[in-house]
């Protein structure tokens, strides 16, 4: 049953009970427990969307398959659920919160690969759900260029529809029918004003879409799951056009589905999905031939269609059981179900196998008898309250996968900082306290926890910072399976803190009042990128990534004795070698506070981030990069700048470490 979050929707007299369902449940739900899915409305604000249509439908489906849906809005009503999974049914919904999120890739890949935001979102899902063949090709590439393949579903993803009638519905006479959207498409308008000629037809659709066509137009269908069958039902020919790109590209949209799950006669363009599935069942028209023939042609299969009743309704119940019994949304849901309850094992097996072997792998490098802690985790503290350094340990101690070693550095030598590290140790995390001297420069206190790394792995976490709890098994998984490189990273969410401060976002716009009280938003989840490590771009925070301490030469363990922008030296140094390589899951978390002047290092003075910013190139200069080139001569061929000057950091190009 669908339920939003904080109210129960009471279920409506015409939606289908697990009892009451037309369509054969135990056909499809054998061996699948029931599962708890959160759906995420992209658009909340606006009353009508694609999405939320999917949405409905697959709660409809859901009832009958023994599985509870929850339309969601945010990521806090995600962690108040629980769920098994997440469903995020729109690319500008990325995954934000621990619990396991497939992406929908369904639509035409260029929507995909010119929105960047769209790009890093599809990139942070733990699996995708696809729709096509040219769905399946832009992931091939998208994944061939990092390096990183995710779990994809080996069915057909699809914006199918339940089977909510129990029956064909048997009308005196038979009308056309169009539901859609028809803003910007100038072939599908001259094609309907051209049938609108030569037969009566009745268009449903969003209403600023038609204004041109008001003598056809015959309002707004309610997006509940049901009501567009019902009106297609009522009609019994439905017209189902597609645009041009997505003919070319052979993805189906979901009017296909509701139509024959209505038991509608079908009238699509050349489409070649629809002809393998339907074949004579259906009947075809040339979508960009000339619009005034294909109105004549479908003319006379609307009239064909009346004078031949009984064939008719033949042809509508065999596009009908084809439908059920390959697309039908509850099938759909199962397989849905079968393969996250899949890829959840797989991933939890490999990321288990790979902490074991690599265990096993650095056994003789072990730093004591019993000491078999994969990674040394730097932490730097001294300015902030304890309740901050615990929160951050808590988030380490719940790591799924290893044990650890916190060198927890106290750069002003507190009492009880030394207190927290002698008595917060556990199974998982323990804590050695690190007296530092307080000098002013901030890579004082990280040098010296790097100069204590003995783990084959080192790590730094920020003491108001925290980690998703399998942030450590992520990308010890990915070391093992990608032996060479010396540094794995992976995305960044920001927390916003602030009391009454949200996330602005282009989906949380629209018509409907309210504020979307959304805190987290995915920041950074890039592919590497060296260009723009050498333009002083950081799009890497200083608490997603693990490293090899192998990569910590004579020379990278040097302190450089910077005030701020110790971490860009560091990733600078430790890129020397190889390149790096992002795991593509978003598993750190950057604590925001928009209200606060401790956010970050921001209100250093400029003159201080241009002065320590020019001695960190001029460190840099003459260290040689695996391109054979010298820092410096990549900074004259990348032109990050006027003159190849320093670039001051600001909340949009840099990570800026909250210490």
């Amino acid at each position: 049953m669908m339920r939003r979050l904080r109210t129960r929707i009471a279920t409506q007299a015409w939606l289908p009970t697990s009892h009451n369902h037309p369509f054969r449940i135990n056909e499809t739900n054998s061996a699948i427990e029931s599962m708890r899915i959160a759906l995420v409305n992209t658009f909340p604000r606006r009353p009508q969307s694609p999405e939320l249509e999917f949405i409905r439908k697959f709660a409809i489906a859901a009832i009958a398959t023994g599985h509870q849906t929850f339309e969601v809005e945010t990521s806090d009503e995600i962690l108040k659920l629980q769920p098994d999974f997440v469903i995020a049914a729109h690319e500008l919904s990325p995954k934000l919160t621990s619990f396991f999120t497939a992406g929908v890739i369904w639509k035409q890949p260029l929507d995909y690969m010119q929105n960047p935001r769209s790009k890093r979102s599809i990139r942070s899902y733990d699996a995708y759900l696809v729709g096509s063949q040219a769905c399946r090709e832009f992931l091939d590439s998208m994944e061939f260029a990092t390096g990183i393949r995710k779990p994809r579903g080996n069915f057909e993803f699809l914006p199918s529809a339940p089977v909510v009638l129990q029956n064909i519905r048997k009308t005196r006479e038979l009308s056309l029918c169009f539901i859609g959207m028809n803003s910007g498409n100038e072939e599908r308008s001259l094609l309907l004003r051209e049938i609108a000629a030569v037969l009566p037809m009745h268009v449903y659709g969003p209403e600023e879409g038609w204004a041109n066509h008001a003598d056809l137009y015959r309002g707004t269908i309610p997006f509940d799951g049901i009501s567009v069958q019902e009106t297609l039902a009522c009609h019994g020919i439905a017209l189902c056009l597609h645009s041009k790109p997505c003919r070319n590209q052979n993805i189906p949209s979901s009017r296909i589905f509701e139509a024959a799950a209505a038991g509608c006669l079908l009238i699509v363009d050349d489409l070649p999905f629809a002809k393998q599935l339907f074949g004579d069942s259906a009947f075809y028209i040339d979508g960009g031939g000339n619009p005034q023939e294909t109105a004549l042609e479908i003319k006379r299969i609307v009239k064909w269609a009346n004078d031949h009743p009984e064939a008719a309704i033949e042809k509508r119940r065999r596009s009908r059981e084809v439908f059920i019994q390959n697309h039908a949304l509850e099938r759909i849901v199962n397989e849905t179900c079968r393969f996250v309850e899949g890829a959840k094992k797989e991933r939890l097996q490999n990321e288990q196998s790979a902490v074991r072997a690599l265990r096993d792998l650095y056994a003789h490098a072990s730093r004591s008898p019993g000491d078999d802690g994969l990674v040394d985790v730097i932490m730097r503290t001294g300015g902030r309250d304890l309740d901050s350094v615990r929160r951050a340990l808590v988030s380490l101690d719940a790591q799924t996968e290893g044990s650890y070693r916190v060198l927890l550095v106290d750069y002003k030598g507190r009492a009880d900082v030394e207190e927290l590290a002698r008595t917060a140790s556990t199974s998982r995390t323990s804590i050695e306290y690190v007296r530092c001297e307080d000098t002013g420069a901030r890579s004082t206190s990280l040098w010296a926890g790097l100069n204590r790394v003995q783990a084959p792995f080192f790590a730094n976490l920020d003491d108001d910072d925290t980690l998703a709890p399998d942030h450590f098994a992520g990308l010890l998984a990915t070391a093992f399976e990608h032996p060479d490189h010396d540094l794995y990273y992976g995305g960044a969410i920001r927390l916003e803190e602030a009391l009454d401060q949200y996330i602005h976002a282009e989906n949380f716009s629209g018509s409907m009042p309210g504020i979307v009280k959304e805190r987290r938003e995915l920041v950074f989840l890039e592919p590497f990128n060296l260009s723009r490590l050498i333009a002083t771009d950081n799009y890497i925070t200083s608490n997603s990534f693990i490293a090899r301490s192998s990569a910590l030469d004579e020379r990278a363990l040097v302190d450089p004795h910077l005030i701020v922008a110790e971490d860009m030296y560091l990733l600078l140094m430790l890129a020397r070698r190889r390149s790096f390589i992002c795991n593509n899951r978003p598993t750190s978390h950057w604590h925001w506070r928009s209200t606060s002047i401790d956010n970050s290092m921001i209100g250093i003075q400029k003159s201080i981030w241009q002065a320590e910013g020019s001695r960190l190139l001029l460190r840099m200069d003459q260290e040689v990069f695996p391109t054979a080139l010298t820092f410096g001569a990549m900074r004259l061929i990348c032109k990050p700048g006027e003159e190849g000057a320093w670039k001051p950091p600001t909340p949009e190009n840099q990570n800026i470490s909250n210490t």
